[in-house]
């Protein structure tokens, strides 16, 4: 992503925009341009090529809807792209007795509680990781749910207006008389809690509680 603010451009003598592209195609680099000037064709031209956009921001609230707009990841294109499994490893922990001390095979220091990969049995202080003696990348649930959450962000809430009527907020339980309200459980929050779970928890707690129920 790229954002311009300049109405020319200085290329290297060098390398142009021509020589450039067949390198970004080769490694599937997709350009987007967001400008706060006017089009300039030779960087639509490679924002076109490589299958990107490229928009001009219009006002300081577009330009502030054309970067979210790139929050998300794109859908991949191309029928050539196939999916490809990754392994991982998830080891339980281990807690180690005074009397019998263990060290990892990472740092070949003794701990008090080291994590088995379940491949080759060899011990590790921390996750995630990759086992030091087979190479199985090594991960938890809690760690690879995180890690799912910022790839497939939580949508965002749609805002309510309950006049001069109040109710109580699923998160804190305190009383308010405008909020946001979850698009899957229709839940309601208040302003506090919508920026918590976007930004921290990143799971709606009532779409957890329904899910739970079932």
């Amino acid at each position: 992503l790229v954002l311009l603010a300049s109405v020319a451009t200085c290329n290297l003598q060098e390398l142009t925009m021509e020589d450039l592209l067949p390198t970004l195609r080769l490694k599937n680099i997709r350009v987007s341009v967001v400008s706060l000037s006017p089009e300039i064709f030779a960087l639509k031209n490679l924002c076109v090529e490589t299958g990107g956009r490229f928009e001009v921001a219009m006002s300081h609230t577009h330009f502030e809807e054309l970067l979210r707009s790139h929050l998300s990841a794109p859908e991949i294109q191309g029928k050539d792209v196939a999916p490809q499994m990754v392994r991982m490893g998830f080891p339980r922990l281990l807690e180690i007795e005074a009397k019998k001390p263990e060290a990892c095979a990472c740092h070949f220091q003794v701990r008090n509680s080291l994590y088995v990969c379940p491949q080759c049995h060899g011990r590790s202080c921390g996750l995630p990781s990759r086992c030091k003696i087979c190479d199985l990348p090594l991960v938890s649930a809690s760690v690879l749910a995180r890690a799912f959450r910022s790839v497939v962000p939580l949508a965002p809430f749609l805002p309510v207006d309950l006049g001069a009527l109040s109710t109580r907020c699923k998160g804190c339980q305190q009383t308010f008389s405008s909020g946001t309200s979850c698009q899957s459980c229709q839940q309601i929050f208040c302003k506090t809690c919508d920026d918590f779970i976007h930004h921290g928890l990143r799971q709606c707690p009532g779409c957890l509680e329904s899910t739970s129920s079932q």
